[in-house]
């Protein structure tokens, strides 16, 4: 495990690497049946994001997730990235 960055001062040129934990619960018995989940985030203006690097992991198994199950869409005016996981059957 690395040591959390927040509070602390990040010097240009260093790389930054964090985690976003999430574990959406969605009622069995909604009304309608959820196509999508989307989870975003937004970065430092002063950060240059590898964009190439960011991947989703599975929580149960801890392997990355095949980045055909999902998309990312980056907005770099905002700084900030929307990953979008889509009913795959």
């Amino acid at each position: 495990d690395q040591e959390s960055v927040d509070g602390k001062v990040v010097q240009p040129g260093q790389k930054v690497e964090y985690q976003l934990n999430t574990q959406p619960q969605l009622p069995a018995d909604l009304a309608y049946e959820v196509k999508s989940v989307s989870f975003t985030d937004s970065y430092d203006a002063y950060l240059k994001p590898d964009k190439q690097t960011l991947e989703m992991m599975d929580l149960n198994t801890g392997k990355p997730v095949s980045k055909k199950k999902y998309t990312t869409t980056w907005d770099d005016s905002k700084h900030m990235f929307t990953l979008t996981v889509t009913d795959q059957e």
